[in-house]
């Protein structure tokens, strides 16, 4: 068999990523516990991004084809999508609806004049090839608007913001038990008790045993080796001690104001 020549590294190119920087998942928790509040992060959280695409119904954007489903592509090579991304929802219907406005406004001012050089004729043409794209994200943002507007995803943001400030123990021990006893989704139960356990070091044994219990009543019992693995990740525990989490979170800013838009 014959050996292949040895790679010069003159001949190679400048790669493209120079420098690699790989975090253990257990340095932050309490992040993926969190509600997602960028346009993407809904986009996952809400519809589930699989291999750079959501798949939706066709009615969603635009299509009159009831019951149909569509693949959205979701990458980078979507300039506005790029540029929107990681943008709160609310700041991206306000670009999205700037972006559709300027181009009206172009053609408006095309349609009631004959003075435009070729030139401009060329730029205005080429601005319109993104109006698939500014359609793509407006049916996407309205249908997200759809979730986000909705009272119940205001409450459990709100909870999140008061158990990550560590403010009243009991406000936030009062809301799990009551999605509890309204058997939410499972899922949204666990990450906010998840939650609530890290920034408090672990609950007081009594409220620890009463919420498992409540979970297995409310949801079945097959749920409990799923109890039992989150109590020994140290996900969900009985409180042996203070919590320093209102000073790490304070000396390293990590709460933001989530009233401002722009932040978040």
């Amino acid at each position: 068999m014959q050996l292949e020549d040895p790679v010069s590294m003159d001949n190679m190119g400048i790669p493209e990523i120079d420098t690699v920087i790989l975090l253990d998942r257990e340095v932050d928790m309490v992040t993926p516990m969190c509600s997602q509040l960028t346009y993407e992060g809904l986009l996952d959280e809400m519809l589930e991004i699989h291999n750079g695409s959501v798949e939706v119904d066709a009615s969603i954007m635009g299509a009159q084809q009831d019951g149909k489903k569509v693949k959205v592509p979701l990458n980078s090579s979507d300039k506005l999508y790029k540029e929107i991304r990681d943008l709160n929802l609310h700041v991206v219907v306000q670009v999205v609806r700037q972006k559709a406005t300027s181009i009206q406004q172009d053609y408006a001012e095309v349609k009631s004049t004959n003075t435009q050089s070729v030139s401009e004729l060329k730029d205005f043409v080429k601005r319109l090839h993104s109006l698939p794209e500014i359609a793509r994200h407006v049916n996407l943002a309205q249908h997200l608007q759809s979730f986000a507007a909705k009272p119940a995803f205001h409450a459990r943001v709100e909870i999140e913001q008061i158990i990550l400030e560590a403010q009243t123990y009991e406000t936030c021990y009062e809301y799990i038990e009551e999605i509890i006893q309204k058997q939410e989704p499972i899922e949204t139960v666990l990450r906010l008790l998840v939650l609530f356990s890290l920034t408090n070091g672990g609950l007081p044994k009594k409220n620890f045993d009463y919420l498992r219990r409540e979970i297995l009543h409310s949801y079945g019992f097959e749920h409990m080796p799923l109890l039992y693995n989150l109590e020994k990740a140290g996900l969900v525990k009985r409180q042996e001690s203070r919590t320093n989490w209102p000073v790490i979170s304070r000396a390293l800013q990590l709460i933001v104001d989530i009233k401002d838009p722009e932040k978040y």
